[in-house]
C-alpha cells in the first residue's frame, strides 16, 4: 500500500512544472508559454507543450488559447496565485471578444478554453465569419519594447497591441508595428517578442495627426472594454440604447425605423472614409446593406464584432464607450417638463409654466407632434425630436391664442395706430391672423397707420429670437467651415433643423454664406460616347488590376467595381459604353466563380505556410459555409488530389536524388 502511494506521488511531482515565468502586466498568455519555452532549454516545442499540456501536439491560438485547466494544474505551487479566471481574464482577448455575446454564449467559450477540446473556439465565438479580418503579424510598439527591456531585461506580447482593430498604443500615443512573426505560422510555434523580430529603431507605420487622434480614443476604448467586461450590460441593453440614442438624435423614428441614409452619412462624417476603411469598417455605398444597417437593427441572434459596438457607442456619446454605457438614454422627444408658453403676450412668456403636454404620430412623416397647452389659452404645436436647447423656442402651429393675447390686440388697436404687419411683429403672429383676430372681435381697422418703431417690440421676444438666430448662423457657420466642399443640399442633410429655421427667420444672411447651387453648364456640344468609353475601360481595368492584388479575394459584382471605381453613376449609362459594359461582363463573377477562387486562394496560402491542404483547411482558410454547389465540392477535390500529386512527385524526386 505504502508503495502504490509513493508511487502515486512520483506521478504527480512529474506532471507538476518546478518553474514558471511571472506574468508581465497585460502580457499575452502565449508569450508567457513562449518565454517559458526559451527559459525551459528544450529545443522543440514538442517537449514543452509535453510538459505544460501533456501533449507533444497542442494548438495554441493567441486569441482563445484552450488546455487552461491542465496548464493551472501543472504550474500551481505555493509560489504562485495563479489561476484559471485571472488566466483566460487578463491575459487572453476572452473579455474583448465576449462582451456582446449572450451569457449561455460567453460561458461556453470559457469552459471550451478551460478544456484540452476547444480547438474550434475561433468557429465557436464568430470570429471567423467577421467580416473584419485577423492580423497577419504579432504587433508591437517600440516605446513599449525599449521600456520593456529596461525594467525587465526582456520584451514580451502586450495583449491590447493584438486587437486587430487598435492600431496606435494608447499610452506611448503612436502607430503599432508589425512584427516579423506571421500569426498563421505560430499555432504550433512558440516565439517570444525579441530585438531581431521587433526592432525598436524602425519605424514603418505612420498616420495624419487627425487619424492618430481617433486611432487613440478607439485605442482607449479598446483597453477600456479589455478591462471591464463586468461592467458592460446585456446585449438586449445594448441594442435598446442604440435604438433610443438614434431617436434622439432623429436618426430613427418613433417606431424603431431607422433613418439610414442620414446615419450613413452623419456616421462617416463623424470618423472619416480613411479612418473607417483603415480599420474594416468602410460603409460601402453600393452595397444594400452594410453592417452599420445590421447591428443597429439587432438582426436576430447574430453575434457581431466588438469594434462595431465600440464605434456606435463612441459616435452616439460623442466621446467614450464607456459614457455611452454609464449614460443610460431614454428617448423624451419634447425633453422633460414643464414646458414653456410661447405667448409674447402674457406675464410668463418663455417661463416653464406648462406641466403636461399630449403627443401623437404624424401619419406622414412618422414623426411626433406635441400640443402644448397653457391656462392663459395659447395653445401650440411642434413637431420633434427635439434636437437641441434652441428647439423649445420653436412652434409650427398655434391652434388658439387665447383671452390674454386677444386682450393684448384689443389694447393695441385701440391705443396705437400700427400696421397688421407691425401688429403682428409685437404679438408674434402673422398679418393675415391679426386681421382674422380683428374680425372676429369686431376692432375696426384703420388704414395708413404708422410704422413699428424699433424698438417697440416685446424685449423678452426680441431677445430670446436673436439668442435663437445667433446660435442658428453659428451652428450654419461652423457647418461650412468644417465641410468647405459640400453642396448646400449635402450641408442640409446635416443639420436641416438649423437650414430650416434660418431659410424661415434670416433668408437673405443664409443665402450670402451658403454654397452657390450648382448649376448645369450647358455645352454646344454633345458628350463624346466613344472617348468617354475608352477612358472608363482604362479606369476600369486598373480597378480590376488593383483590386485583384488584395490581399483577400473579394467578389466582383458590377456594382462593387463601379463603385470602387467611383464610377456608380455610370452604371445607367452602360448602353452607351459598349467597350467598358462588354470588359465589365466579362470579369464580374457569380457565387460559384468568387468560391472557387477563394479556394484557390486559400489552397496558395496553405501551401506557403507549409501547412495542409485538406477539406478542412481550405473550408476554413477560404471562409465557406456548407450552402455549396457541386461545381465549387468538385474545385475542393481537384485542389486537395493536385496538392498530394505535387507532394508525392516531390517526395520521389527527392528520392531519386538521394
Amino acid at each position: 500500500m505504502f508503495t502504490i502511494l509513493v508511487t502515486n506521488l512520483i506521478e504527480v511531482v512529474k506532471k507538476m512544472i518546478g518553474y514558471f515565468p511571472a506574468p508581465y502586466p497585460d502580457e499575452l498568455l502565449y508569450s508567457i508559454l513562449a518565454r517559458y519555452h526559451v527559459r525551459s532549454g528544450n529545443t522543440g516545442t514538442a517537449a514543452t507543450f509535453l510538459e505544460l499540456f501533456g501533449k507533444e501536439k497542442a494548438t495554441i491560438s493567441i486569441y482563445f488559447p484552450c488546455y487552461i485547466n491542465t496548464l493551472i494544474k501543472r504550474i500551481a505551487n505555493e509560489s504562485t496565485t495563479w489561476n484559471s479566471a485571472n488566466c483566460i481574464y487578463d491575459h487572453t482577448l476572452y473579455t474583448y471578444f465576449t462582451s456582446f455575446m449572450s451569457k449561455e454564449r460567453s460561458e461556453n467559450i470559457y469552459n471550451l478554453m478551460l478544456s484540452d477540446t476547444g480547438n474550434k473556439l475561433n468557429f465557436t465565438s464568430g470570429i471567423t465569419a467577421s467580416s473584419i479580418k485577423n492580423m497577419d503579424y504579432l504587433r508591437y510598439c517600440p516605446c513599449c519594447s525599449k521600456e520593456q527591456l529596461e525594467l525587465y531585461q526582456e520584451m514580451y506580447w502586450i495583449r491590447l497591441h493584438q486587437v486587430p482593430s487598435v492600431m496606435v498604443c494608447p499610452t506611448h500615443q503612436i502607430p503599432l508595428q508589425n512584427s516579423t512573426v506571421l500569426i498563421g505560422s505560430i499555432n504550433r510555434n512558440l516565439i517570444e517578442a525579441n530585438e531581431q523580430n521587433c526592432p525598436i529603431t524602425q519605424t514603418h507605420t505612420s498616420y495624419s495627426q487627425d487619424l492618430n487622434d481617433k486611432f487613440l480614443v478607439l485605442a482607449r476604448n479598446t483597453e477600456w472594454l479589455l478591462n471591464n467586461k463586468s461592467d458592460v450590460k446585456d446585449i438586449t441593453w445594448v441594442h435598446k440604447q442604440i435604438m433610443e440614442h438614434l431617436k434622439t438624435l432623429d436618426l430613427a423614428t418613433i417606431h424603431n425605423s431607422v433613418h439610414q441614409s442620414k446615419l450613413n452619412s452623419k456616421f462617416i462624417m463623424f470618423f472619416g472614409e480613411e479612418c473607417l476603411e483603415l480599420i474594416q469598417c468602410g460603409l460601402n455605398k453600393g452595397l444594400t446593406k452594410n453592417w452599420l444597417q445590421k447591428v443597429v437593427r439587432g438582426d436576430g441572434d447574430m453575434v457581431y464584432n466588438p469594434l462595431y459596438y465600440l464605434l456606435l457607442g463612441q459616435f452616439l456619446s460623442q466621446k467614450t464607450f464607456e459614457r455611452f454605457l454609464n449614460e443610460e438614454v431614454k428617448f423624451l422627444p419634447f425633453g422633460t417638463g414643464p414646458w414653456l408658453c410661447l405667448n409674447v403676450a402674457a406675464e410668463h412668456y418663455s417661463k416653464p409654466v406648462i406641466d403636461k403636454i399630449n403627443i401623437e404620430i404624424s401619419t406622414n412623416s412618422n414623426k411626433p407632434i406635441a400640443t402644448f397647452s397653457c391656462k392663459c389659452g395659447f395653445k401650440y404645436t411642434r413637431t420633434g425630436p427635439d434636437i437641441d436647447d434652441t428647439d423649445k423656442y420653436r412652434f409650427g402651429k398655434v391652434i388658439t391664442y387665447g383671452k390674454v393675447w386677444e386682450q393684448a390686440l384689443r389694447g393695441i388697436v385701440s391705443s396705437e395706430r400700427l400696421s397688421l404687419k407691425d401688429i403682428g411683429l409685437k404679438l408674434n403672429a402673422s398679418a393675415l391672423t391679426v386681421k382674422k383676430y380683428m374680425t372676429l372681435l369686431g376692432l375696426n381697422y384703420h388704414k395708413g397707420l404708422k410704422k413699428l418703431k424699433t424698438d417697440t417690440p416685446n424685449r423678452k421676444a426680441k431677445s430670446d429670437f436673436n439668442v435663437s438666430l445667433n446660435q442658428y448662423r453659428e451652428r450654419w457657420r461652423s457647418l461650412i467651415e468644417k465641410n468647405p466642399k459640400l453642396t448646400i443640399n449635402e450641408l442640409r442633410k446635416i443639420d436641416n433643423a438649423a437650414y430650416t429655421w434660418l431659410r424661415r427667420h434670416d433668408q437673405r444672411w443664409i443665402e450670402e454664406v451658403s454654397p452657390e447651387k450648382q448649376k448645369p453648364v450647358a455645352t454646344q456640344s454633345r458628350i463624346d460616347w466613344g472617348t468617354r468609353d475608352q477612358e472608363i475601360l482604362q479606369i476600369l481595368k486598373s480597378k480590376f488590376e488593383e483590386m485583384n492584388k488584395e490581399d483577400k479575394p473579394i467578389r466582383l459584382t458590377k456594382t462593387r467595381i463601379l463603385t470602387m471605381a467611383s464610377l456608380l453613376d455610370k452604371l445607367q449609362h452602360l448602353d452607351k459604353l459598349p467597350l467598358s459594359k462588354k470588359y465589365l461582363d466579362s470579369i464580374v463573377e457569380d457565387k460559384d466563380q468568387f468560391q472557387m477562387r477563394r479556394l484557390r486562394w486559400a489552397a496558395k496560402k496553405l501551401e506557403e505556410s507549409g501547412g495542409p491542404i485538406t477539406r478542412g483547411t481550405l473550408l476554413k482558410k477560404a471562409v465557406l459555409n456548407v450552402n455549396r454547389s457541386s461545381l465549387v465540392n468538385s474545385e475542393i477535390d481537384k485542389l486537395i488530389n493536385e496538392y498530394y500529386f505535387f507532394s508525392t512527385s516531390s517526395k520521389e524526386n527527392l528520392e531519386d536524388e538521394g
